[in-house]
């Protein structure tokens, strides 16, 4: 599987004679070359379940991809430092708001 910002390109590893492509409707999908299919982002988005088969096997393809210019990724432990990060500096904010109040000793009346 290939992609790019237009399409994803499926190469089917099946070996045989005949291939052909369908979808879970056993709808045939038409395709220039039959061990390559090419499915087109609409709005940026790609969702799709087909499959290829030759003779009696099949090879099934799951695709669910979401593609923008702008994005960006973040992993799990990218998302963890960031949010602990945060948490931290407020900690140390807070602190130092205390500790700035407490030497200065506010009078009440």
């Amino acid at each position: 599987m290939t992609h790019n910002e237009n399409e994803v390109t499926l190469n089917c590893p099946l070996n045989g004679p005949k291939i052909s492509w369908k979808d879970t409707n056993d709808q045939r999908v038409s395709t220039d070359d039959d061990r390559t299919l090419k499915l087109v982002f609409r709005n940026g988005i790609v969702e799709s379940h087909v499959y290829c088969e030759s003779d009696e096997e099949k090879y099934h393809f799951y695709i669910n991809m979401k593609v923008c210019k702008d994005c960006i990724n973040l992993d799990p432990g990218t998302v963890i430092g960031i949010i602990c990060g945060d948490m931290l500096f407020t900690l140390l904010v807070v602190m130092g708001v205390y500790c700035f109040a407490k030497k200065r000793g506010g009078n009440s009346k």
